[in-house]
């Protein structure tokens, strides 16, 4: 169909003008753009906008269809989205291809707007497309609605079943209610972007643990996302409330400053602050807050908005770090870092006292600077082992200080990795030794010192441990026992002595004396003691063991003769008046007898002065012998002194007991001594005091044998006499 002419299109203006609605016409179309504009300003979906905008259009031009045809994103079809008067179903589903085939087609692509079909039937710039033809559309009018940059949203058309002529006004309002459904178009799309965008930060934020917050300064009105809400330990459903509630679950010491550094934030544009929240179980979380002030185009304050982020897991890090920062700060052991290529990237201040070097000075060098020449290698190696991800449990080695003095030093290195387990650098701890090692080395010289003394030493040296098992033996254990000292390693002194001599002693024992086994001797009397001992190696016990038996022996032969007659050797007065004392107190305890005898020898003086001194003493002697041989072995016979003997004869049987080892005896004195070639005849008289319980001490007894004795003499000597009181009263 070819364009109207110009003088058809001049008849149609004047007739336009001269139509009884025409004013009413402008009207109807003002206010339909005023609804579709007011529609566009609404928050509905934009199919619902574009709807009401088709039946606007449709009800403003009195058309029977209107359809509002969007541009696909291929660019090659547009689809009907809005409309009114089509059959259901087409709305949503219909399309309409991009091609001069089509009024919709040669629309968006020829850019004439709007573009006029008066009678469909007689149109020659384009076919009816099936949509058109299925509805028996005649007449329309269709024009672009722009869209944003250089893509048109689509075309809007309206359509009616009869020839029609559009008028100017008619096509005026057409590309005014396009521009408006484009501003609508293009508002409702950023409006549904900044939601988009709105929900996307949102999500991104509760994805990342992100927490919002709006505060109105006016209202006091504060709103807190769901995040923070969980990070202040608060319900999701508490999102509303005052700068007073949400302070509520603020540490008590953070409130104050919270606060104030909010309302400081008002009169300047950010705000930035770390503080602690108390959750519902007590648990301390620490969060960081920041924002900004938003203020309204006269510079007013609107709101203050911000995030929150729960940084407890950070705090504590940062609190472990600091801990270890300032272990590694006071350390008095040097802890230095290290770059892969040994480069020193840490220095602390143990290092500087062992080393004498400032962190300036050793930052970036390397620790061989550290070593004697000849030890250089070994850092090298070392640092080599390190590279392979290799560590150093414990090393002792030689650094020097920077003045030049040789420090020892122990060692210990570990790689340090990334997260893929890659060689990143080196941690060395370095402890200064000098002292312990020269410690050890007196240490060690005092143990040569004390093994040296102790295998050189008369006495028995040894340790043993708790149990009193031998651990260490010296040299003096063969030299006096016949034993060499790793026979001996587990076995106990108790396995050396004889007898009780260690009885209810432990390995520790003060002072004690005891018999000791000798191989291939008689024991010998030592004396011993022992102590504990606590060390850094453990506890033991160290003993010293000395030899007594020359003393021992000294002291037996003292007391023998203390005791008993140097010629005969006989006990003496002293050590028979013990015993006798002994059997006086058996008998008051048990009811034994027992019975005293004071013996003199017959004319002794007489031999004395005839035969001299030694002839008499021999006398005595075989005396004594001959006595002996008369007695049992309870029986004690002793020298009272000169030619004056004691008998005790214990549990004897009476009187009559008595008297029969008496008479033994004389009987035995009756034979003559045969002594350096002389016969000498000596008899002797006896005094016998029995058992009495008036006898108190022993030399009551003792006093009566004797007053029987002289009764004995008074009758000329020889015989015997036994004690009764009448003999008391004589003497």
């Amino acid at each position: 169909m070819s364009r109207p002419s110009s003088s058809k299109s001049a008849r149609a203006d004047s007739a336009d003008a001269t139509t009884e609605g025409g004013l009413g016409e402008q009207v109807r179309h003002f206010d339909a753009l005023a609804q579709i504009a007011q529609a566009g300003l609404s928050s509905d979906p934009l199919d619902d906008l574009l709807h009401a905008a088709g039946v606007i259009i449709a009800r403003a031009l009195r058309v029977e269809f209107c359809e509002i045809l969007q541009l696909q994103p291929d660019g090659r079809q547009l689809r009907l989205v809005a409309g009114v008067g089509w059959e259901p179903g087409s709305v949503g589903r219909a399309t309409v291809d991009v091609d001069h085939d089509s009024q919709a087609g040669f629309t968006l692509i020829c850019g004439e707007s709007p573009v006029v079909v008066e009678d469909l039937g007689r149109e020659q710039r384009f076919k009816p497309p099936p949509l058109l033809h299925r509805h028996g559309v005649v007449c329309g009018m269709s024009a672009v609605i722009p869209g944003d940059g250089n893509l048109p949203f689509g075309v809007l058309g309206v359509h009616g079943r009869s020839p029609r002529v559009f008028s100017a006004d008619e096509r005026r309002f057409l590309c005014a209610v396009v521009s408006t459904l484009a501003a609508a178009v293009h508002r409702r799309r950023t409006e549904e972007s900044l939601r988009d965008s709105h929900a996307r930060l949102q999500s991104t934020l509760e994805a990342v643990e992100v927490g919002t917050w709006e505060w109105h300064p006016d209202t006091d009105d504060l709103y807190r996302s769901p995040t923070l809400l969980r990070m202040h330990g608060c319900c999701e459903d508490e999102h509303a409330g005052t700068l007073d509630s949400f302070l509520e679950d603020v540490h008590p010491d953070d409130r104050g400053p919270l606060r104030a550094a909010l309302q400081a934030a008002v009169g300047g544009t950010e705000f930035d602050a770390r503080y602690r929240v108390v959750r519902a179980d007590g648990a301390i979380g620490w969060l960081q807050a920041s924002g900004r002030v938003v203020r309204d185009a006269h510079g007013r304050v609107r709101r203050l908005v911000g995030i929150g982020i729960d940084i407890s897991a950070r705090q504590r890090s940062e609190e472990t770090q600091a801990r270890l920062a300032a272990i590694v700060a006071s350390s008095p052991d040097a802890i230095i870092g290290l770059a892969p290529d040994g480069a020193i990237t840490t220095w602390n201040d143990g290092a500087e006292r062992i080393y004498g070097y400032s962190a300036a000075e050793m930052l970036g060098k390397s620790m061989e600077d550290l070593a004697p020449e000849e030890a250089r290698g070994r850092i090298g190696q070392l640092l080599g082992a390190i590279a392979r991800g290799n560590a150093l449990d414990s090393a002792e080695t030689v650094h020097r200080r920077k003045d030049g003095t040789a420090i020892a030093i122990w060692l210990v290195a570990a790689p340090i990795v990334d997260a893929q387990g890659a060689v990143i650098g080196a941690s060395l701890i370095a402890r200064d030794i000098t002292d312990r090692k020269r410690a050890e080395r007196a240490l060690r010289e005092s143990e040569q010192r004390f093994r040296l003394i102790a295998e050189h030493a008369v006495d028995l040296v040894y340790m043993t441990d708790l149990s009193g098992r031998f651990v260490y033996l010296n040299g003096a254990f063969e030299r006096l026992l016949g034993y060499r000292p790793r026979e001996l390693l587990g076995a106990t002194l108790a396995d050396l002595v004889e007898g009780d001599g260690l009885e209810g002693a432990g390995a520790e024992y003060t002072v004690r004396e005891f018999r000791m086994r000798r191989r291939g001797g008689p024991p010998l009397w030592m004396e011993g003691s022992s102590h504990r001992v606590d060390s850094e190696a453990g506890a033991y016990v160290i003993g010293i063991v000395r030899d007594i038996h020359a003393r021992k022996l000294l002291e037996t032969k003292l007391e023998h003769d203390a005791n008993h007659d140097a010629l005969t050797g006989l006990p003496n007065r002293t050590l028979f008046l013990d015993r006798l004392q002994h059997a006086m107190d058996r008998v008051a305890r048990q009811g034994e007898d027992y019975a005293v005898c004071v013996l003199d020898l017959d004319d002794f003086k007489l031999v004395n002065d005839r035969l001299g001194h030694i002839v008499g003493d021999q006398l005595l002697v075989q005396f004594a012998k001959r006595v002996n041989g008369c007695l049992r072995p309870n029986d004690t016979f002793a020298r009272f002194g000169g030619d004056e003997f004691l008998l005790l004869l214990e549990d004897v049987g009476g009187m009559e007991g008595a008297l029969q080892v008496v008479r033994r005896i004389l009987s035995v004195l009756n034979a003559p001594f045969a002594i350096e070639g002389h016969l000498v005849r000596s008899g002797a008289s006896i005094g016998v005091a029995l058992a009495d319980p008036g006898y108190h001490r022993a030399e009551d007894a003792v006093r009566d044998a004797d007053a029987a004795l002289y009764r004995v003499k008074d009758r000329g000597k020889g015989g015997m006499a036994l004690f009764d009181p009448s003999m008391r009263k004589t003497a």
